[in-house]
C-alpha cells in the first residue's frame, strides 16, 4: 500500500529516548534486543511465524517499550517490519514513536479507511507503524470482528515481521489477539510479577494453542548496577 509519511521527527518524551537508536551504541540493553532477535530467528520459520504478539500479567511491565525496542531490532536486520498497537482502550505507541495522526485498528475495523490510509512511515528505516486508532470501549469485540483477521492478513502481504503490542492478559483483548497471532512473547516485570502471575499467563496463553516463544524479564538491574533491562 501507499504509505503515509510522519513528520515528527526527534524525540519529545521520555520513552521516546528509550528506543533503541538514541542508547549509546555499547549499551547492553542494545546487544539484548539483540540476542532475543537472533533468538526468534532460530527458533521460528519467518516464511510461517510473521505475527509475533507481546503481552503482559499485568499494566505496567514495560510490554510497549519493549514492543517497540524489538521491532526496531528487527528493522535494523533489513526486514520490513510494522509495530501495530493492538490496545484499542489505552494504545501507548502513537506516544512512544511520536505518530501525530490518530489514525488505525478501529478506523480499519469499522469500515472507515482503507489500510493505505492507516500506515504510517516511522522516522526509523524499514520501521511503520499502525496505531490503535480513535480508543474505543467495545474493543473486545472490534477484535473480535472477522475484519480485525483480515486486517493482519492483509499485513503479512507487505511485512516481513509484524510486532503486536497487545493489552496485558487482565483484559480479554489480549486472549482474543492471541488467538490471531503466529505465535507470542509474555514480558514480565523483575520487581512486580509474581511467580504464580507469570505462571498463569502462561497457561491461558496455551489454552488458545499459541506458539509461546518465552519471556523477556523487563526492569532488572543491569550487571553495572544502574536500572534498566537485564534478560
Amino acid at each position: 500500500p501507499s504509505i503515509q509519511g510522519n513528520e515528527a521527527i526527534g524525540f519529545r518524551s521520555e520513552r521516546h529516548s528509550k528506543l533503541i537508536p538514541y542508547l549509546p551504541s555499547s549499551s547492553l540493553i542494545l546487544e539484548a534486543f539483540r540476542i532475543i532477535r537472533a533468538n526468534i530467528h532460530f527458533i521460528t520459520d519467518s516464511r510461517t511465524c510473521k505475527t509475533i504478539l507481546l503481552t503482559s500479567s499485568q499494566s505496567g511491565d514495560g510490554k510497549s517499550l519493549i514492543s517497540g525496542n524489538l521491532a526496531i531490532a528487527m528493522s535494523m536486520d533489513n526486514r520490513r517490519t510494522i509495530y501495530v498497537d493492538a490496545d484499542l482502550r489505552k494504545g501507548n505507541g502513537r506516544n512512544l514513536f511520536h505518530m501525530e495522526k490518530r489514525t488505525g485498528i478501529t478506523n480499519y475495523v469499522d469500515g472507515n479507511a482503507p489500510l493505505s490510509k492507516i500506515i504510517q512511515k516511522t522516522e526509523f528505516g524499514n520501521l511503520y507503524y499502525l496505531g490503535a486508532g480513535p480508543l474505543s470501549t467495545n474493543s473486545s469485540e472490534l477484535l473480535s470482528k472477522k475484519e480485525m483477521k483480515e486486517l493482519l492478513e492483509e499485513l503479512k502481504k507487505f511485512f516481513e515481521v509484524i510486532i503486536i503490542d497487545s493489552p496485558p492478559l487482565v483484559v480479554s483483548d489480549a486472549i482474543v489477539l492471541a488467538g490471531l497471532a503466529d505465535s507470542c512473547i509474555l514480558v514480565a516485570d523483575a520487581k512486580a510479577t509474581k511467580k504464580k502471575q507469570a505462571v498463569q499467563s502462561m497457561e491461558k496463553l496455551r489454552k488458545v494453542n499459541i506458539h509461546v516463544l518465552g519471556a523477556i524479564l523487563n526492569k532488572g538491574k543491569l550487571p553495572e548496577g544502574g536500572e534498566g533491562y537485564y534478560y
